[in-house]
């Protein structure tokens, strides 16, 4: 019995020492798939990274820029009162109604009354300027509008003109507030040719005027040169 026991013992220490333990590891593990390699894992099979794991973060937006500041608006008396000789004014006068008195005449008259207060009781250059203007009063109205005036309704007339007059000072205004002193100088021979026409016809009287038409142009020049920063933009 005993030399059986041994006789098996042996056997199987003898296969042992043939075959080796992997043998029979390898049997009881042959039903097992093989497991691939870390370097065999395809990108879909590996672990995702903590990275991707995380939300999307929006990046902060923009800060919204502060609104421009606005702009102020025009002094018209200020404006006016620096296009008139140093001296003109004694203080601050008050020419608020340039930009809606849309009667040249008028107008013209009123500009006049208030250079005349300014003075306090002297004669400044300022008032030997606008009473030397004649016929160029109403262009040097319009000149005041289109310098000192951000918006003013078109110049009208009580009374029908049998010559464009008021085509001529539309023109004058635009070139003064473009400052384009080429339409300036046209504008200004233009109105000269139409108010010579006024006095020929015999409209001379609805202006209010006596003078010969182009002689105020010397007066007018002196006013435009300092509305347009001391260029001269009318022709004689």
């Amino acid at each position: 019995m005993l030399v059986a026991v041994a006789v098996g013992i042996w056997v199987v220490a003898g296969y042992f020492a043939v075959q080796g333990p992997r043998s029979l590891l390898a049997q009881g593990t042959a039903d097992v798939p093989p497991q691939p390699l870390a370097s065999e894992l395809t990108p879909s099979s590996a672990v995702p990274l903590a990275s991707s794991l995380a939300p999307a973060v929006s990046p902060p937006s923009a800060t919204k820029a502060a609104p421009s500041a606005t702009a102020q608006p025009m002094d018209t008396s200020a404006c006016v009162a620096a296009i008139f000789s140093p001296g003109t004014f004694r203080k601050k006068p008050n020419f608020e109604f340039l930009c809606t008195q849309t009667n040249p005449r008028i107008g013209g008259l009123d500009v006049r009354a208030r250079v005349v207060l300014g003075a306090s009781g002297n004669v400044t250059d300022g008032m030997r300027e606008w009473a030397g203007l004649g016929w160029y009063e109403m262009a040097a109205y319009g000149l005041l509008r289109a310098r000192c005036c951000s918006s003013s309704p078109p110049l009208k007339w009580t009374f029908d003109l049998v010559c464009p007059v008021d085509e001529s000072l539309a023109r004058l205004q635009k070139a003064v507030a473009a400052r384009d002193q080429a339409a300036i100088q046209e504008a200004v021979k233009d109105y000269t040719k139409q108010v010579i026409c006024l006095s020929k016809f015999g409209q001379a009287e609805n202006f209010g005027q006596t003078a010969s038409p182009g002689a105020g142009i010397t007066a007018f020049n002196v006013l435009l040169g300092r509305a347009m920063g001391g260029s001269k933009g009318a022709a004689k």
